[in-house]
């Protein structure tokens, strides 16, 4: 590839790292190989999925595709070293052997994420202090000056990992990749973007979309199943609307390179309204209702926001009242509360009856999917779940519940 101006591409091959929340591995990983193909000069390959996530190889390039499209991945990783670290002397000294003036300056900040599993190092902040310290005493050494700590927006962010002793050191190329960009008001709780792509693309919405199919969220909140179900039907990238990205003051940014793997997506995603408002009109809109007033009120004024007018029809309706768009068929989906506080379990099977009985009695020929993190409370709902998909929200153990409505 060549960029603007006739600057080759740098080539130099380098492996990153796309963790993911358990459970949506298996998405992460099928994202990057639809990446590889799609994308043949980023040099993608030995893509390898792990229990946290998927590593994988390629040029620069296959690192800033990875943080502008993937939509269910955490974060992406750019791999510096790998070092044994029985001990905080080793993990100091392993990370001192990397020259930092390739990566920050001296007036730069930086934070330091630490994790650690199974380790004589018992303690990720101590583990997170020490590489730092590591880092700022080499630039003390050569240029008598120390880069700052900025825990909430540093220039450069460090990822180190430390499992049985074995420590991964790595620059945090993305940030959150949740953080579409797209919010600027949500209501208590809401599901994470790259949570809610994972349970689409779980749930073959873009296969059913492809074929004509629609989605209907009768639970919807501040929206974030219907915009993501819309963001993947418009190829549109879901970091497109991110103002900040973990590679943007990294001195070992491109920025030409980052200029046309822009310009790329925002060609996909112009061609996506094209047909959006074009030739497929009439399998649009996608529908969220919610009892909440105000959650449709957030829900609508991010669609203006994003431009997405008559795309996404968001309406104040009580759960019972919710309807499919006639002569539609597609993908019921939904999140309902799951009863996390002692005696809310109880409160709430009415609502996971309600659920069943609008699935069964509303929305035959669809295929259902209910969320929950409540074993008892999917009983609730009354029908037999074709199919059950583990997914975590943050630490708790939650089903993606499949049903054929017929």
């Amino acid at each position: 590839m060549t960029l603007p101006g006739g600057k080759p591409q740098r080539q130099i091959v380098e492996t990153f790292f796309a963790t993911a929340a358990r459970g949506t591995e298996e998405c992460v990983e099928r994202e990057i190989r639809d990446l590889a193909a799609r994308y043949a000069e980023s040099k993608i390959k030995d893509i390898r999925r792990t229990r946290a996530g998927v590593e994988f190889k390629g040029t620069l390039q296959a690192g800033y595709l990875a943080c502008l499209w993937l939509r269910t991945a955490s974060r992406v990783l750019l791999k510096l070293s790998e070092f044994d670290a029985y001990s905080p002397e080793e993990l100091y000294d392993g990370v001192a052997d990397i020259d930092w003036s390739q990566h920050l300056k001296a007036n730069q900040s930086l934070a330091v994420d630490c994790g650690i599993s199974r380790s004589n190092m018992t303690h990720s902040h101590y583990g997170a202090l020490k590489t730092k310290d590591a880092i700022v005493d080499q630039f003390m050494d050569h240029d008598g000056i120390r880069p700052g700590v900025d825990l909430k927006n540093p220039d450069v962010r460090i990822n180190v990992y430390v499992l049985e002793d074995y420590a991964t050191l790595s620059i945090d190329l993305s940030g959150a990749l949740h953080e579409r960009g797209y919010r600027t008001e949500m209501t208590a709780a809401p599901l994470k973007e790259n949570l809610a792509a994972a349970l689409l693309l779980t749930a073959g919405f873009r296969e059913s979309f492809e074929a004509g199919g629609t989605l209907v969220d009768p639970m919807c909140g501040s929206g974030t199943l219907p915009i993501e179900a819309l963001g993947i039907a418009l190829d549109v990238a879901p970091g497109l609307d991110r103002k900040n990205f973990g590679f943007l003051r990294w001195k070992g940014h491109d920025s030409s390179l980052w200029a046309s793997v822009f310009e790329d997506a925002k060609k996909r995603a112009a061609a996506g309204f094209d047909r959006a408002y074009g030739e497929r009109k009439g399998q649009f809109p996608f529908i969220g209702f919610d009892e909440d007033a105000n959650a449709i009120r957030i829900a609508s004024d991010t669609m203006l926001r994003m431009g997405f007018e008559g795309l996404v029809h968001f309406e104040r309706r009580e759960l019972s009242l919710a309807a499919p768009p006639a002569d539609k068929k597609g993908i019921v989906i939904c999140n309902p509360p799951y009863g996390e506080r002692l005696g809310e379990e109880t409160a709430l099977k009415g609502t996971y009856r309600k659920i069943g009985d609008l699935y069964k009695q509303k929305f035959k020929g669809w295929e259902g999917f209910v969320f929950t993190g409540s074993v008892a409370l999917s009983k609730e709902v009354g029908l037999k779940a074709d199919k059950k998909t583990i997914f975590f929200n943050g630490p708790i153990e939650c089903r993606l519940l499949q049903f054929s409505l017929y």
